[in-house]
This record gives structure tokens, sequence and C-alpha cells, in this order.
């Protein structure tokens, strides 16, 4: 599954790009100023992608697969909204989005069981000790990794939640089942910035969950020195995997630092460090700014150096930063707008969840990156479905804007 998302996006924006841009641009199905408000930082993003191949002498074709490993995802909110045009069409998919992570969520908790009794009923040797925290396996699900699928859950748990007239209550346990399960620190995270979002709306109830996440929050954060596992010889292994990780963090880190301060407001250019596209073209910049072999090792292991803030301001400079944030901005403003003129208590809702994702989101970039395809093409999907849904509803509306 993991691998068919992960080039799902290349897919649909192949096929449905160009009949999204004639229904938006020729047949006039989009409200103008939200998406000149939303086009205008990916616009200038293009442009100061382009001026930093000029000014580094770059390969264009490296430039172009370089800027759009940035914006291809968020092409995919443009191509959702062109084709989704009632709220009963985004019900009608998302619904198919709650059965695949409610499917996605009930395979971790049969992996967890397993993996349970596995260790501590038949008392089998768990050598991938990466997989376990406090002494609790750490499921992908069907996807590449724990955070990815926490934050998958998370994503159509916060949708869930503001929308559904009435919670299941199983619904509800297994999303949120699944969501701890993860064990992860960035998931916990959001899941508490959602729980205070949601207690502000009213939603007391949302304070019994709040403070045990808190709790849990903390025990990640320090579960090395409370792990169940007194093993030696597996701590050590434990010990070495995170120096490692460290490590291989650090050091592309650095590098990334050194390389934007010699390229402060272009970059080196888009496609050029820490990416899969700089690994794949054999990126002079590896030569200029050298790596130890180990930590290229894990470079070209992970296919990203997994700090996306820190590769954007090496490929892109200043400009492509400020940018790159500004598209953000943009879209809180414009999630905003659709929540004020919102035609009903439903849509304003939706658009609530929507925004609470985008900060969890926002904090899932300052983590680790936004170059998980399974997590970032389904976050703009629903983003698109749910910006194209209202739009002839709230379209008389921004028109007065």
């Amino acid at each position: 599954m993991a691998y068919f998302l992960g080039h799902l996006d290349e897919l649909t924006i192949l096929v449905f790009l160009p009949v999204a841009l004639m229904k938006i641009f020729i047949n006039k199905e989009y409200p103008t100023r939200l998406y000149i408000m939303l086009l205008s930082p990916i616009i200038f993003f293009i442009i100061g992608g382009l001026v930093s191949k000029l000014v580094n002498g770059n390969s264009f074709i490296v430039t172009v697969i370089g800027i759009s490993s940035y914006m291809e995802y968020f092409v995919i909110i443009f191509i959702y909204a062109a084709f989704f045009n009632t709220n009963d069409e985004f019900k009608m998919l998302f619904s198919v989005l709650l059965k695949v992570a409610l499917i996605l969520a009930v395979i971790a908790l049969i992996q967890e069981f397993s993996a349970l009794i596995s260790r501590y009923i038949l008392k089998l040797d768990m050598h991938d000790t990466s997989s376990w925290r406090l002494g609790v396996y750490r499921p992908e699900s069907l996807l590449k990794s724990t955070n990815i699928f926490g934050l998958y859950i998370l994503l159509i748990f916060a949708i869930y939640i503001n929308i559904a007239k009435r919670v299941n209550n199983l619904i509800f346990v297994i999303l949120l089942s699944g969501i701890i399960l993860s064990m992860s620190r960035v998931v916990y995270t959001g899941l508490i910035f959602l729980c205070i979002a949601l207690i502000y709306r009213g939603k007391r109830s949302f304070m019994f969950l709040l403070i045990p996440m808190l709790t849990l929050l903390l025990m990640a954060q320090f579960y090395k020195d409370i792990d169940s596992n007194k093993d030696s010889s597996l701590n050590g292994q434990i010990e070495q995997e995170t120096s490692g990780y460290i490590e291989w963090r650090t050091v592309t880190k650095r590098n990334a630092i050194t390389i934007w301060k010699d390229h402060i407001f272009f970059g080196a250019g888009p496609g050029m460090y820490g990416g899969e596209i700089s690994l794949k073209y054999n990126s002079m910049i590896y030569i200029d700014y050298p790596v130890p072999d180990n930590i290229m090792w894990h470079l070209r292991r992970t296919g990203h150096m997994d700090q996306f803030w820190f590769q954007l301001l090496a490929e892109m400079g200043i400009v492509g930063a400020t940018t790159f944030s500004l598209f953000f901005v943009a879209l809180i403003i414009v999630l905003l707008i659709l929540r004020i003129f919102s035609p009903s208590l439903d849509t304003g809702n939706l658009f609530i969840g929507l925004l609470i994702m985008t900060m969890i989101i926002i904090i899932f970039s300052l983590y680790t990156g936004l170059l998980n395809k399974s997590l970032i093409f389904s976050y703009s999907a629903i983003l698109g479905m749910a910006i194209g849904s209202e739009k002839e509803k709230y379209k008389q509306f921004i028109n007065f804007l």
C-alpha cells in the first residue's frame, strides 16, 4: 500500500492535472481570489527555483524535477478541488478513507497482539529493537513507518471527530488505538494539540484523554531510561542504533547549514542536496561538501536527510523557505475564510478539523519532514475535496472580498 501511495500522486498529476486545469480556468469552476491566494506562493517558489538554477548553473532537468518534488503534493489540492462539487461527494469518498483507516488500525492491533505474545508469553528474541518503545511494539500496519501510520490515522481521526454528528464509539476506540500504538512522539503531540482545540471548542470530555496523552508523551520522550528490556546486549544495540541515527541527522543538518551559508538567498539549487533526486542524479554538491561514507550510506538507505526545512534552506535558500512558508500561511487564511463563510455547521466543523490538521502537519514538518507521500497525499486530497465540495455555496460570499 505504501508503494502504491508513493506513486499515486505522480499518476494523479499526470492523468488528471490537464483536465482539472480545463475545469478550473476554462469553465470558471473556482472562487478566483481563493485560488490566486493559494497559487501565488507556489508561483514565486517556482520562480525562485529557476533563478537558483541560473545562479548556480545547474541542470534544467534536475531543477524542474527538484521543484516538482516540493510542489507535487500541493498540486493535488487543486486537482481534487476541480472534480468535487458537493458536500455529499466529499462525505462519500471520506467514508472510504475512514474505512481504510479502520482496516489499517485493525491490522496494527493484530500485529501488536502477535508481537506481545511472541515476546512476553513465548519468550522469543525480538531483534528488531527499533520497533519497540516502553515495552510496546510499534506496528507499521501496511505503511512504511510507525510515524506515518500514526499520522494517517490521526488525520482521519481529526476530520471524523469534527464532522460526525454522532461519534461511533467503536470507530473512536479503533482509531484512537491505532494512534496510541504508533508510540510516536510527533503523533502524540498532534493528538494533544487536537484535544486542546476540541476542549477550547467546548468538548470537555477530551480533558480525560489529554492528561493520559501528556503522560504518555513524557514517558516516550525518556523511553530509554524506563525500557522494560534490561538485557545489556540489547540495550547496547539500541544505543548504537540511536547514536548512528543522531550522527546521520547531525552531519546532514550541519552540511545543509554550511551549504545555505554559501548560497544564502537562492540555495544550491532544487534537487541538489539531501533528497532522493540529488542521490539519483549524483549531485556534485556531495563532492564540494563531502560527508562520511557511513552517513552517505544512511542517506541512500532512507532517500532523504529526514529534515525538511534544512534541506529546503540548502537547496532553495531564504527565498525558497519564505515562499514555501507563505503557502502554509495562505492555506490557513483560506481555511479560515471558508470557516467564516461556511453555509452550515457541518461544513464549518470540517474546516475547523482541516485547520487543526494543518497545524499538526506544520508541527510534523519541523520534526522530520513533508517527504512522506502516504500522509501528504491523503492530506492534500482531503483538502482539495473539502474546498471543491463547497465552492458553489461559498463563491457568492468570497466574491465580496
